[in-house]
């Protein structure tokens, strides 16, 4: 979501926009909408203990997301801040690590990432239901989704749209240059081509 910019606040909680060791958030908490004692935050940093207002600020913004997203951002209650590991802000902390990982942070602007999360957090539930039917047992109707629900991979939906609404596209503009943006578009041959049958049950198919 920060890589994004799609955090609510628009201000980065992991990582600094202007190259400083410190995240956006240490500096701009008093224009974000959180749940924060801004005086207590102010005197922490003011003290130098820019971990613990780290700390206070991170659990607000976990708290915050919850109510946009409460599926996936559960709320964090005060006492689980002290589970929160130590050096959150040290330069050899995971935070850290993945933010200077160009590749991954990279990998983030790819529109399959929420289907690449998904399906690896529903990876166990999916194994355990598959295991299920191996041993011929009847899976519950709670454990079908796990089992059946994966997100289409953008090639494929590349793939179908080209051959499908591209190709009518080309039939009715056959001198349009969007062919060469097309990836997976497959020229037509006579025996494939859309007949008038075809095409209105597409377009019925696509209506309804």
């Amino acid at each position: 979501m920060e890589v994004n910019n799609y955090l609510p606040d628009r201000v980065n909680v992991l990582s600094s926009s202007s190259g400083k060791n410190e995240p956006d958030i240490l500096l701009q908490y008093e224009t974000m909408n959180l749940d924060v004692d801004s005086k207590e935050i102010n005197i922490l940093i003011q003290r130098g203990e820019n971990e613990q207002a780290y700390r206070k600020l991170f659990v607000a913004q976990c708290n915050n997301l919850n109510k946009v997203l409460p599926t996936l951002f559960e709320k964090i209650n005060d006492y689980t801040e002290l589970l929160l590991p130590d050096y959150l802000l040290d330069s050899e902390f995971i935070i850290s690590k993945l933010i200077d990982n160009e590749e991954l942070t990279n990998s983030f602007n790819e529109v399959e990432v929420i289907g690449w999360l998904y399906q690896y957090y529903n990876a166990e539930p999916k194994d355990a239901v598959f295991a299920k039917l191996r041993k011929n047992k009847k899976a519950e109707k709670s454990e079908i989704p796990a089992a059946t629900q994966f997100f289409t991979p953008k090639w494929i939906v590349q793939y179908m749209v080209e051959n499908s609404l591209g190709q009518l596209w080309m039939e009715a503009n056959p001198n349009s240059d969007i062919k060469k943006s097309f990836k997976y578009y497959i020229e037509p041959t006579d025996q494939i081509k859309w007949t008038p049958s075809s095409r209105q049950l597409f377009y019925k198919f696509k209506v309804h």
